[in-house]
């Protein structure tokens, strides 16, 4: 159609489509173009215009041709009416009247007798007088007195009188046709349309009533009010100007683009991006998809099992599973103050102190030293064990000589006492070794070698038996660890003697690892590649950021999360973060439900949609697929009185047999089970007939808001209270009479709205 662009190019405006405010408002706008005076539809049989119009009329009775406008139907239709007159009829050409009536006279005379005047050019009062006898209209005109710029008009019946006919008037009279008229007049071409079928192609029309909707108009005489009368009202009918809306309506709807503002307009972004403005940056803000990932996300977080690989994915193993995994001994499961070491070998560890049941040494010289008493003024004396037999002390031996005899038999792992003074009898203590064991000794004999003591090292024997120089090194020399001086050590390093060396040349390790070299003033070489320059800072090296310092400033909380808050990087974890990601568990992402996990993990979901009606069935090895159900399956049905919310009525799509869906009411539809109210936007009485009981059991508040209204007569049963918040009514339209009664005196407030 001629004058009208489809606005959405894009068919935005489709079946199934989300229907945005920007595509109907651009139709509407291409609309009303193509409407418009000049630029809009014409109608003149142009291509796209459409064909002219050329039958007018409320049933088309007026047919508009070329050169000829006409009724449908012969000698049918007036022109004007006794109330409703033409003013002026101008017609250049031939009139056909069938009769005229002149203000209530017919004119009788025929076209012959009209045609009589024809050619008159003299003597016409001769001739008159020949045809004509007295008239009383004629002596009227005769009688009177004729001067400038008068003419004569009838006053009544034989009577007539002269009227001023300025030179205005005349020049109007002598014109020759109705065109010359309306030039004389100052008229426009408008003066010659009908009118009911005025065309204005120009100018401006002011001051008149306002043009009704109806008549094409708008009804109003200001833009708000001809908005709110086309249907067209700012802010509720249609959409009020607003830059951010605009900036939206000149967006490009790319494919996968999301509107989002930039702090400035709004922007469409995709991609990275639009990651990256919501702060999920993948890599940066969010994890990237991974495949081991995605294997732990399926793992069921059983209680005590650990995350392991198996070489091709991640696996949950239980406490057990994993160490055997990391390569544990049953040592690993013992509490560090309650180990039991059952086998095997300790070395390399500290020396055990004496407290802890050790001996405190690593030779057993030392270990003698700790554990008896000191050897100092002690020279040739015996241990022996103290008078109260408590300890070993150093005693004196007795003087003699020969052999000592002991008992013909002893306990094994008893202790020796001299019996008498000649140090020679020797009788059992009757103690055993191990009551003079240290109170912690038995750790040391159960200590697990490796874990709890350390095992032997004969490199640690070497470091053990160094003396303790003061400015020494422990220095390996190939075969030991030895003890060097400072000298001796820096030699062994490789360093120079003077107080600030100069190297060309440094290797670490020897000269056929890495290399460091000087490149020239103030650039480090490794292995010929320069590693730092001042130059570098901004593009080898990272230069100095405001937003790097907030960074390095900021704390790194467990589980906190670098975000923006729109002037600074700070620190974000739980709920904070979710929010600030748009990641509110229960609002924006799914919250963790075991049960989902389970189901996850349990099923095997099909690969393709169903169809219509179909279910999820399993063939019980945890596959799942859709398939059209044979038979119905029971429900438990209870009498649920307590709910105390609206709750959806359920409904079937049969009457009989067997229903294949239940449906579920939606909001203009609702039930409430603690207090029986059906709620319903429009109820309909198909029979006519709306049924209530006659007498009220039950207390009952009508809130403010509603109305309620009862067909009496009504009882109200005793102690029922019927409460009328205030605004609200209660109507109860008895007939002939009845009206509302109760059981006995309440308390009551009933007002009848109307």
């Amino acid at each position: 159609m001629a004058g009208y662009v489809r606005n959405d190019t894009l068919n935005n405006i489709a079946n199934g489509n989300v229907i945005n405010a920007a595509d109907l408002d651009g139709e509407f706008d291409a609309i009303v173009a193509a409407f418009h005076a000049s630029t809009g539809h014409v109608h003149d049989g142009t291509a796209a215009n459409g064909a002219p119009i050329t039958k007018i009329g409320p049933l088309q009775e007026y047919v508009a041709g070329s050169n000829s406008f006409s009724p449908k139907t012969d000698n049918t239709y007036d022109l004007g009416s006794s109330a409703a007159e033409f003013k002026d009829a101008y017609i250049d050409g031939t009139a056909y009247i069938d009769a005229i009536d002149l203000n209530g006279t017919a004119i009788t005379a025929t076209g012959t007798e009209i045609n009589y005047l024809s050619g008159v050019t003299s003597a016409i009062q001769t001739q008159l007088g020949n045809k004509q006898p007295l008239d009383a209209e004629l002596t009227a005109l005769a009688g009177l007195t004729s001067a400038a710029d008068k003419v004569p008009y009838f006053t009544g019946s034989g009577t007539a009188a002269v009227a001023d006919l300025t030179s205005f008037g005349r020049s109007l009279i002598d014109d020759v046709d109705a065109s010359a008229g309306r030039t004389t007049l100052g008229l426009g071409t408008v003066s010659t349309q009908d009118a009911n079928n005025v065309s204005i192609t120009g100018g401006s029309i002011t001051g008149i009533t306002d043009l009704a909707v109806a008549d094409g108009g708008t009804g109003a005489s200001n833009a708000s009010g001809a908005r709110t009368n086309l249907g067209l009202a700012i802010g509720t009918d249609v959409q009020a100007y607003d830059p951010q809306l605009a900036d939206i309506a000149g967006l490009t709807p790319t494919n996968d683009g999301v509107i989002i503002g930039d702090g400035t307009n709004f922007v469409v972004e995709t991609g990275n991006t639009l990651r990256t403005s919501l702060g999920l940056a993948i890599g940066t803000n969010v994890q990237a998809y991974d495949a081991q990932l995605a294997d732990i996300a399926a793992l069921t977080p059983t209680d005590n099992n650990f995350i392991v690989g198996n070489g091709t994915n991640f696996v949950t193993e239980s406490g057990s599973t994993a160490r055997t995994s990391l390569g544990l001994g049953s040592i690993a499961t013992q509490d560090s103050s309650n180990v039991t070491i059952s086998g095997g070998s300790i070395t390399g560890i500290t020396d055990l102190a004496v407290a802890d049941g050790g001996t405190g040494a690593s030779t057993a010289a030392n270990a003698r030293i700790n554990l008896l008493p000191s050897y100092t003024s002690n020279a040739n004396k015996v241990l022996t064990i103290n008078s109260g037999g408590t300890d070993v002390e150093w005693s004196t031996p007795a003087t003699g000589s020969g052999d000592v005899v002991g008992p013909s038999s002893a306990v094994n792992n008893r202790l020796a006492a001299f019996d008498g003074i000649t140090g020679k009898l020797i009788k059992d203590s009757t103690y055993s070794a191990s009551s003079f064991e240290p109170a912690d000794a038995t750790i040391l004999k159960s200590a697990a070698i490796g874990v709890s003591v350390q095992a032997y090292d004969a490199q640690l024997a070497d470091v053990a038996g160094l003396a303790v120089t003061d400015g020494n090194f422990i220095v390996g020399n190939g075969t030991n660890f030895v003890a060097e001086s400072g000298a001796t050590a820096r030699t062994s390093l490789g360093l120079g003697t003077s107080d600030s060396p100069e190297f060309t040349a440094v290797n670490i390790g020897n000269a056929s690892d890495t290399t460091i070299t000087r490149s020239s003033a103030g650039v480090i070489a490794v292995e010929g590649s320069n590693v730092l320059m001042a130059s570098n800072i901004g593009s080898t090296v990272q230069a100095y950021d405001a937003q790097l310092a907030d960074v390095a400033g900021l704390t790194p909380t467990d589980n906190g999360v670098i975000i923006g808050n729109g002037t600074n990087f700070v620190v974000e974890s739980g709920a904070t973060l979710k929010t600030s990601l748009g990641l509110t568990i229960g609002t924006d992402v799914q919250a963790y439900d075991s049960n989902l996990t389970s189901f996850v993990n349990t099923f095997t979901l099909p690969t393709t949609d169903g169809t219509a009606d179909q279910v999820l069935k399993t063939n019980g090895s945890g596959t799942l697929s859709f398939v059209t159900p044979s038979g119905g399956t029971s429900i438990t049905i209870s009498n649920d009185t307590s709910t105390a919310t609206d709750v959806y009525p359920t409904f079937v799509s049969s009457t009989s047999g067997t229903a294949s869906s239940l449906n579920t009411g939606n909001a203009k539809l609702l039930y409430r089970p603690s207090t029986g109210e059906l709620k319903a936007e429009v109820p309909v009485a198909q029979n006519g007939i709306f049924v209530n009981a006659q007498t009220i059991d039950t207390n009952y508040t009508i809130g403010t808001g509603f109305n309620g209204m009862s067909a009496g007569p009504v009882t109200v049963a005793s102690g029922v209270t019927v409460t009328v918040d205030s605004g609200s009514n209660w109507a109860v339209t008895p007939p002939g009479g009845g009206g509302v009664t109760t059981g006995k005196a309440i308390a009551m407030a009933i007002v009848f709205g109307g």
